[in-house]
Formats: structure tokens, C-alpha cells, sequence
């Protein structure tokens, strides 16, 4: 496949000085006191405390967006696009590490991922590959990649549909295009290997791994890394006639046959073992120190969530219309899906885990969640034109600061946060977690 690049423009801007982290506004005694009457009745363990530092803030030219997964990627980078340039912030100490001019066509729709010192920005059906210190422009592809390790695979899969109730159905332009997965060295662009499917191949990055199976269910793995044979065996189809392979929830792969009046049937083999796995009958997933399994309610797009024991599966205690929980430290904070979308998501109540019994009105503020793995959170809310910040500590809401902005979009980690206000404004603030909230 050839290898085609992407004009982003020649010129780049070298990383400003660091501005260090300016002194603190003065104290807002006054906003302070308005807001801890919002949350007056949520007692003592509410006082406020300095645990909020304002590293810089920045003027971005034209709309702005966060680009999605530029919060999380391996290298400390938040990446930002608008005015026709991508822009990449070191949100740990506030510093502005490179802004370059980025092509409005390659601005659709922008993913970001970071491998080995590399950007991998994938937009409009195009992977540009950036090197992460300055922002310089590497290779492009006119195709999206994934990166696995110092690999990016692109993988072309039919896709598998499924009914409103649940159940896979045939499609009649499905299997019109032969799958394969091909690898590209990340730093060079070169093409490593390319792997066609028999007619069937499946991407399993969380494995390293490419499987390709036959219509006979004969199967071979191969590494991504290198390309090469790990392994080979067979599968059995269900009855009927060979409809797909795809992998599902990186530890199974799913085979699939259509039979009698186009009812698709299919079996799911672990990846490791090839045992046949057993479809759980609730569609369980964890949650806390339980499970949570999603009830639907017939012949409506409502569905109630059941929180049930870890181990013999058993209800403990269902909750209301269209109510999810996350876990919030040794407790369950429900967040209202009615709610009207706003920088995080609407939360009602802090709830006991193991009975439901609520613990505390949550009313007013919406809960951010760390796109990291530390579980982490933040509760937000408006305070006047500008927004609060909390945490639960010890089963009460426990106030950290007052942002002098009403904030947009939010990234957040467990040691920062970065948002948008007013669509050109970009700030970044250090966050201390009290050790008694984490989960």
C-alpha cells in the first residue's frame, strides 16, 4: 500500500519558554463563602481547602477543541486543535511544548495516540505521524492506525450488526470486502507485513496478535510485532452457512454462521484456552466491590441497572429509570442519564455500595472522571460564573477549590486538569487529592 503525505504546512513553533506558575489570585472570600452555602448542609468534612494551583492559561486562536485521547496519551501531552493548528500542552507543569499548522481536511474527526516518542493523529480516513518533542511531521497513510507497541495495524473487518434485540443479524452488503491487517514500522512508515484473511482476520492489540481463519475453521495467529506464525489450530463453526470471525473483548473470538431463515447463530472460544466460553445470561460487568447487570425494559429505550453479588450473581438492588452508578472511593455516586449533558456527568446521590441506602444529596454537581487508570474524579459545579470543585472524603463532599471561569470541555488526571472557557481561553490547574477519597 503506498505511503502518502499529508500537507500539515512547513513551518512549526519551537516550546515557549515555561511560564512557571503565576502567584495565585487573591483570596475570593466572599465567592468562597456563596459557595459553601450551596453545600452547607453536607457538615464539616466541607471546608474548604487550598489544594488547586493555576499553572497558566492561554489564548487560542479560532473555535478550539480538545482532541480526543490527547489527554491520555503516554507522553504528558494535551493536544488541542483550532485556527488551523494543532497545538501540544505539557499539562503537569502548564507549558506550551509545540503548535503546528494542521490541514482543515485532517482536522475531521481527530483521535490522537501516543507509542514510542510519537503522536499518531487519525482524522478524515488519514494517520499522520508527529514526533512528540517538537511536533515535527514524520510520515503519513491514507489509513487509520492503531498502535501496538512500535507498530501501527490497520485492519480492515466486515462488520458485525446486531438488532434492537441484541441478537446479529445478515446484511446484504456484508463480506463485499476481503479482510487483511497490515503493519507499519511507526517511526518510518515502512510496511512490515501484510496479512490477508482466508477470508476472515481479526486485530487482538491488547494480545499482539492478528488472527486469520478459514471458512473450514482452520485458524492462524500471527505476531504484530514481527509478522510471523505464533501458532495455528481449529475452530468449529455453528451449523449453517461461515457469516464472520471477529474478536470480541480482546480474550474471545466470535464464529458465526447464518442458518434457517437467515438467523444467525454463533460460538465463542476463549483466546487463550480455545475452550467454548458460556454467554453470561445478564450481561454482567463489574462495578465496585459488586456487579452491575443492565435490565431493559420492553418495547422502550428505558432500562434499569441491578446491583448483584460479586460472586453467586444474586440482586442486591436495582435503581430508577435510566440511573447508572460509578464507583466514588468505598461508595456509589448515581449518575442521572436524563440529565442534560454538561462538562461532566449529572450526579444525584452518593449511595452505600452493598444496600443502595443513601448517604448524601448530591444534587447540582456533575462528577469528571480521570481519563486515566487511577479511578480518579472530580465533582464539579457552578458557582455564580464560576466553578466549584470537590471530591467526597470520608462520605462527605469535601470542597478543594473555586475556579474563576464557568469551564466548557475538561480533560482531567489524577494531578491536573485542563479546560476550556469562553471557546478560546485554555487553563491548567495542579490538583492535590485528598489521600482519603481515592478508591
Amino acid at each position: 500500500m503506498a505511503v502518502e503525505l499529508i500537507e500539515l504546512g512547513d513551518e512549526w513553533t519551537r516550546p515557549r519558554e515555561d511560564p512557571g506558575a503565576p502567584p495565585l489570585p487573591p483570596s475570593r472570600a466572599v465567592l468562597l463563602a456563596l459557595a459553601l452555602l450551596l453545600v452547607g448542609a453536607l457538615g464539616a468534612g466541607a471546608a474548604p481547602q487550598r489544594r488547586i494551583t493555576e499553572l497558566a492559561t492561554y489564548t487560542m486562536p479560532g473555535v478550539s477543541e480538545f482532541v480526543d485521547g490527547g489527554a491520555v496519551s503516554g507522553d504528558d501531552l494535551l493536544l488541542v486543535w483550532g485556527g488551523g493548528r494543532l497545538s501540544a500542552y505539557r499539562p503537569s507543569d502548564g507549558t506550551l511544548r509545540w503548535s503546528v499548522p494542521l490541514d482543515p481536511r485532517a482536522s475531521t474527526d481527530v483521535t490522537a495516540q501516543a507509542a514510542e516518542g510519537l503522536v499518531l493523529l487519525s482524522g478524515g480516513g488519514t494517520t499522520t505521524v508527529l514526533d512528540s518533542d517538537y511536533g515535527t511531521r514524520l510520515w503519513s497513510v491514507p489509513v487509520p492506525l492503531l498502535a501496538v507497541g512500535g507498530v501501527g495495524v490497520y485492519g480492515v473487518q466486515n462488520p458485525v450488526f446486531v438488532g434492537p434485540d441484541g441478537k446479529p443479524y445478515v446484511d446484504e452488503q456484508s463480506g463485499a470486502e476481503r479482510e487483511e491487517a497490515t503493519g507499519y514500522d511507526l517511526r518510518t512508515g515502512r510496511v512490515l507485513w501484510t496479512v490477508p484473511g482466508v477470508p476472515y482476520a481479526s486485530v487482538v492489540a491488547a494480545r499482539g496478535e492478528v488472527w486469520t481463519v478459514t471458512t473450514t475453521g482452520a485458524f492462524t495467529v500471527y505476531g504484530i510485532r514481527d509478522g510471523l506464525v505464533l501458532r495455528t489450530g481449529t475452530l468449529a463453526f455453528p451449523p449453517g452457512r461461515p457469516y464472520g470471525a471477529h474478536v470480541y473483548g480482546d480474550d474471545q473470538i466470535t464464529l458465526s454462521a447464518v442458518g434457517p431463515e437467515d438467523a444467525v447463530t454463533e460460538i465463542r472460544y476463549d483466546l487463550a484456552t480455545l475452550r467454548v466460553r458460556r454467554e453470561e445470561s445478564d450481561m454482567s460487568y463489574p462495578c465496585g466491590r459488586f456487579r452491575c447487570s443492565v435490565e431493559p425494559v420492553p418495547d422502550s429505550d428505558d432500562f434499569h441497572v441491578t446491583v448483584r453479588d460479586r460472586d453467586t450473581g444474586a440482586a442486591r438492588y436495582q435503581l430508577g429509570s435510566r440511573i447508572q452508578v460509578m464507583a466514588v472511593g468505598d461508595w456509589f455516586a448515581t449518575v442521572d442519564l436524563h440529565g442534560s449533558p454538561g462538562t461532566g456527568l449529572a450526579v444525584t446521590q452518593l449511595i452505600d455500595q452493598a444496600t443502595g441506602r443513601v448517604l448524601l444529596d448530591l444534587t447540582g454537581w456533575e462528577v469528571l472522571p480521570a481519563e486515566d487508570a487511577s479511578g480518579g474524579y472530580l465533582l464539579l459545579r457552578d458557582a455564580g460564573g464560576q466553578t466549584l470543585i470537590g471530591t467526597v472524603v470520608d462520605g462527605e463532599v469535601q470542597l478543594l477549590g473555586l475556579l474563576k471561569h464557568r469551564v466548557r470541555q475538561c480533560r482531567y488526571r489524577d494531578d491536573w486538569l485542563a479546560c476550556d472557557h469562553t471557546g478560546t481561553q485554555l487553563t491548567m490547574w495542579r490538583i492535590a487529592v485528598p489521600e482519603g477519597r481515592r478508591p
